[in-house]
């Protein structure tokens, strides 16, 4: 236990490294998708009480409470998709100085989607491409044009599924924040 925390002191204090890939989406090429049970919140329309205790019993109190955070007060948008009282998978759209803190880099007038989950039970099922279609219905219907999405280059089938989607990748990208995000590098890695 005490060396987990420490592992964990040591990656948001002192140095942490971290590797995706980042891909663009064409506006253009999207379609506006038939009606979905894909719900869709934000701040104007939060989610209820029974979609946020299912979102807190998958990612705990805790590990919630960020991405709640920029749902209320940084104008992300949470996607959820519940079918008989089960959480299915969720997606996040978020832009801003949140986004801005891990991609610097990335046009700060940009929305990126992500973080996506897929419940394990639910995974090669097309959870994960009804999300990001969506997740990019939103986008357009709110008319944001530029749309990134990423993957932890450690994580093969959201890429897959990414790819799948068509996106065009801006290749793999190594990120690092040092003494508590003062110091930053960017190193595209191709």
């Amino acid at each position: 236990m005490r060396a987990k925390l420490s592992r964990l002191v040591y990656e948001r204090l002192i140095a942490r490294n971290r590797e995706y890939r980042v891909y663009e989406a064409d506006s253009g090429q999207w379609r506006v998708s038939s009606p979905s049970p894909i719900q869709m919140f934000d701040a104007d329309n939060p989610p209820p009480g029974v979609i946020l205790d299912l979102y807190k019993s998958h990612f705990g109190r805790f590990r919630s409470l960020p991405m709640l955070n920029r749902l209320y007060r940084h104008g992300a948008v949470l996607l959820a998709l519940v079918e008989f009282g089960e959480l299915h998978g969720v997606g996040w759209l978020q832009r801003g100085r949140q986004l801005n803190r891990e991609f610097w880099w990335l046009d700060s007038g940009a929305v990126c989607l992500g973080p996506f989950w897929t419940h394990p039970d639910h995974r090669g099922k097309g959870v994960y491409g009804r999300l990001i279609d969506a997740a990019m219905t939103e986008c357009a219907r709110r008319g944001w044009e530029r749309t990134y999405i990423f993957a932890q280059a450690s994580n093969v089938p959201s890429i897959r599924g990414i790819e799948k989607a068509g996106f065009s990748s801006m290749g793999t990208h190594r990120i690092g924040s040092y003494f508590m995000g003062l110091i930053r590098r960017h190193q595209s890695l191709g």
